[in-house]
């Protein structure tokens, strides 16, 4: 196992008690309805197009989407993907709606390539 995700793979549980506690879950929803609100809608990547068209301008159904539909948030399944890596498992992750939200949302950061 590389040393990468062995690295990964000792962090699961703290990043998941954060990434899964009520807490975090009510800062993203805010966060997202405030960066959805306030940034014109010009500037939205196209990941937040979905907040229209599926769920009618719902910020908080579209969070929920993304929390039930990621397999980030459950232990088990983030190390068995860990476990079983390779260079294949990253069209599982950009089938990964939390992941795919993330990277459109990074692109938009001064600097990132």
């Amino acid at each position: 196992m590389n040393k990468s995700i062995k690295e990964l793979r000792a962090g699961i549980k703290s990043f998941l008690k954060i990434l899964t506690s009520e807490l975090e879950k009510q800062l993203f929803y805010a966060m997202l309805n405030m960066f959805y609100e306030v940034i014109d809608k010009s500037q939205h990547p196209d990941v937040l197009l979905k907040i229209d068209k599926r769920f009618k301008g719902n910020t908080d159904k579209y969070a929920e989407y993304l929390f039930s539909k990621t397999f980030m948030t459950d232990e088990n399944k983030v190390r068995s993907f860990l476990d079983t890596w390779s260079a294949s498992k990253k069209k599982a992750l950009s089938n990964d709606p939390l992941y795919v939200f993330d990277e459109q949302l990074y692109q938009l950061l001064p600097g990132s390539l």
